[in-house]
């Protein structure tokens, strides 16, 4: 999982008894892997999400192209297009 960082976010009380349903019937063990699988989702739901998230992890240099490339769900040339688009250049792998 890498690096973990410890974050304190502010939720409804329905959020978060959507959470404890969600624990208390077996489907998750912790707050954090609710989040994690929500996030997740998200991504899924919305390429644009996707390519969002895979560009700036690459511009910031947690990512190489390929791993970007497989983030936002793309063959590595349109996602090096995505990057360059965002005003970066793009190196191989």
């Amino acid at each position: 999982m890498g690096v973990v960082v410890r974050r304190s976010y502010t939720i409804s009380e329905r959020d978060d008894r959507v959470i404890s349903i969600l624990k208390g019937e077996g489907f998750f063990t912790t707050n954090s892997e609710v989040v994690r699988t929500a996030l997740r989702h998200l991504a899924s739901c919305d390429p644009t999400y996707r390519t969002t998230v895979a560009v700036e992890l690459y511009c910031e240099g947690v990512v190489c192209l390929g791993e970007g490339a497989d983030i936002a769900g793309m063959e590595k040339e349109e996602f090096r297009e995505a990057v360059e688009e965002k005003g970066w250049s793009a190196e191989e792998d």
